[in-house]
């Protein structure tokens, strides 16, 4: 065997050894990126919960202090907002948003108790003085607000998930 093939086939082994080596460190790049995207969905879940819990823990218990229920309501649709905004990021987790919309479209036609105005009406005066030009969440909540009106729970729930659906990003 002459120097000149040795050469030719350290030089293959070689480049074949690096190609084996960068396929493996691509594979733990992914898996720890995977790793890394559920660990921020975990944490986008538990500020979301521990945000809703607090919002519903201080629940005006009357109309009678407008100021105190717009304020209220306001903290309300900004984290329903905020939920849409990490779903549209594809930080949360489509099948987490699509049980949070099913709960909201189930309730979107009344008040959160009979004393306050029904949600759909502080999210309508939400959506127009708060978020005027969000075109994407405006058409999102108008076809939540359609859905809301049906009155069997399995049609809503099966519209819900093709809603999510059509705005999952890819």
């Amino acid at each position: 065997m002459n120097a000149s093939l040795l050469i030719q086939i350290i030089n293959s082994l070689i480049t074949l050894t690096g190609l084996v080596i960068a396929i493996l460190q691509l594979r733990r790049i992914l898996r720890s990126v995977k790793i890394s995207q559920q660990g921020n969905s975990v944490n986008v879940i538990v500020h979301c919960v521990n945000r809703y819990e607090k919002i519903m823990g201080e629940l005006p218990s009357t109309c009678d202090n407008k100021i105190l229920l717009d304020n209220w309501y306001y903290r309300y649709w900004d984290l329903v907002t905020e939920e849409f905004n990490f779903f549209k990021k594809s930080i949360l987790d489509p099948d987490i948003f699509e049980l949070w919309i099913n709960e909201l479209a189930a309730s979107y036609q009344s008040a959160p108790h009979s004393k306050l105005i029904p949600r759909v009406e502080s999210h309508h005066e939400y959506l127009r003085t708060k978020v005027p030009y969000y075109k994407d969440l405006h058409a999102f909540f108008n076809q939540v607000e359609r859905i809301s009106t049906d009155s069997s729970t399995e049609s809503r729930s099966n519209l819900v998930h093709k809603l999510i659906k059509e705005y999952t990003p890819d």
